[in-house]
């Protein structure tokens, strides 16, 4: 899990709507059924498809005879929220999520901060197909009956609002799902893709990994990613070898130097006209027999932002 504060920068990431007219200074104000206050939390970098464990927006009243909140909280329902504008209605005309929360007491005075779950709304604009990190969600207050308050702004300078957002980035598991998802390569060029095990025993021999599907979104951060092989000979489970990763890979196919030419200048035999491009990063997987208990499964080292796993015997 990960904590993320999101705090307001500017003057126009928080604003008040009374009746119609927009005002994005001072404190956000709200004192009738009519008026709407609104924060902006920019640059939210919770990725893709992450899931929103809780969200809670918390902010302090700045009078002790404006202190009571009666409002109910939306988030807008687009990709990425703009900031407020001084153009009239610029709250009540966004759309909003379906999930709002009730925020409803009398006198709270201004020592502590009060909190407001909104886990609902910031999971509703995480999921949106849109979403992408680093985008803005905007928090709507609809003032209803009785509200009378007004919550420290960023134009304050102190105890100003605040979100906190609990997430958990998705974990995406993919195995080989065809015969054409992973081959050997020989020494001598040669391609077999069907076969029962992949034997990669003289330098020169390469193995290749297809994974499909993996649903990582663009701009999320790979914290870990790693490659899990089972050894089914245990007199062979000594890997020495170098791991690189293709974008975007095609099929593995019979032809000849078909996983040799999933490399980059360090490597020297010639390939066909069209070649497999590779990362520039490598990672060295280097183990000692005996500290490789057979017959369960090992994993590499930790990789990163790699498509398709490409040993080459050392």
């Amino acid at each position: 899990m990960t904590l993320l504060t999101v705090n307001p920068s500017a003057s126009n990431h928080d604003a008040k709507q009374a009746t119609s007219a927009m005002t994005l200074t001072g404190v956000v104000s709200v004192a009738g059924a009519s008026q709407w206050a609104g924060l902006l939390l920019p640059g939210v970098t919770v990725p893709a498809g992450a899931t929103v464990n809780s969200a809670t927006l918390y902010y302090k009243a700045t009078s002790t005879v404006h202190d009571t909140p009666a409002l109910v909280w939306y988030a807008q329902d687009v990709d990425s929220a703009a900031a407020f504008t001084t153009t009239d209605n610029n709250i009540d005309t966004r759309p909003r999520t379906a999930a709002g929360t009730s925020d409803s007491a009398t006198d709270i005075g201004t020592a502590a901060y009060r909190a407001v779950d909104v886990t609902a709304q910031i999971a509703a604009v995480v999921g949106r197909g849109g979403w992408a990190s680093g985008n803005n969600i905007a928090l709507l207050g609809d003032g209803q009956t009785g509200v009378d308050l007004w919550i420290a702004s960023w134009d304050t300078g102190t105890d100003v609002w605040y979100v906190e957002i609990d997430y958990t980035a998705n974990r995406v598991t993919r195995t080989i799902a065809a015969s054409t998802d992973d081959g050997l390569e020989t020494t001598g060029g040669s391609m077999v893709l069907a076969t029962a095990a992949i034997d990669t025993d003289s330098v020169g021999d390469i193995a290749g990994f297809l994974f499909r599907s993996v649903t990582v979104p663009a701009g999320a951060t790979v914290t870990s990613a790693t490659l899990n092989v089972y050894p089914n000979d245990a007199g062979r489970q000594s890997p020495n070898v170098t791991i690189k990763g293709q974008y975007n890979p095609a099929n593995f196919t019979t032809t000849t130097n078909d996983q040799m030419c999933i490399r980059d200048s360090n490597w020297s035999r010639s390939c066909p006209t069209t070649v497999r491009c590779t990362t520039s990063t490598s990672l060295p997987w280097a183990v000692s027999a005996r500290c490789r208990p057979w017959p369960k499964a090992r994993p590499t080292p930790n990789w990163r932002s790699m498509t398709a796993m490409k040993p080459r015997r050392s």
